[in-house]
């Protein structure tokens, strides 16, 4: 059997298991998430995100918020991103940028509506087209995608979420001090 990544993340559990756990051949957003899969038999290949993208050399001043989706495995964490985000656009919208937060597709509009009141509901390919902007969030194949294609990343730690598995770099880690 073939499977074709959907995305690139890490599990919010230990006891994950991957898409693709139980074939034959993997093919991934990236190597790095190799070590994800506890499938020894499986032969893999990186196919990189699914789709061209023209970035251009121009800055924009959008900012995108990126959801985590978390909602039924950390609720908790979940809300405490959107009030953080919601601080964030503030300071962000005083200081002359242009923030929008972009939901998971699995976030239902009425958590994140008191919030946010204009969501970010571009396709991702119109999202990650033309100037650069800066991504900002967690954990998200988003986030992945934004950097590969020449996007500002910013990448928010918490010990709530596990780490992205990329290493090709993020512009900036932030770690949350409890």
């Amino acid at each position: 059997t073939i499977c074709v990544q959907h995305g690139f993340g890490p599990g919010l559990a230990s006891n994950a298991v991957f898409d693709g756990a139980l074939c034959r051949y993997n093919v991934l957003y990236s190597m790095e998430e190799r070590p994800l899969f506890n499938n020894h038999e499986s032969i893999f290949f990186e196919l990189g995100p699914p789709f061209d993208i023209e970035c251009g050399s121009d800055m924009s001043n959008e900012v995108i918020l990126v959801g985590t989706g978390v909602r039924s495995f950390l609720p908790e964490f979940y809300f405490e991103t959107l009030d953080t985000y919601r601080s964030l656009a503030a300071e962000l919208s005083r200081e002359g940028w242009n923030p929008y937060y972009r939901p998971h597709p699995n976030e239902p509009a009425a958590d994140y509506t008191p919030y946010f009141s204009v969501a970010d509901k571009r396709s991702k390919v119109t999202c990650l087209s033309g100037s650069r902007k800066i991504f900002i969030g967690y954990v998200s194949t988003l986030l992945f995608e934004a950097q590969v294609f020449g996007h500002a990343v910013v990448l928010l730690h918490s010990p709530e979420m596990p780490r992205m598995p990329f290493t090709a770099g993020a512009d900036i880690s932030v770690e949350r001090l409890d």
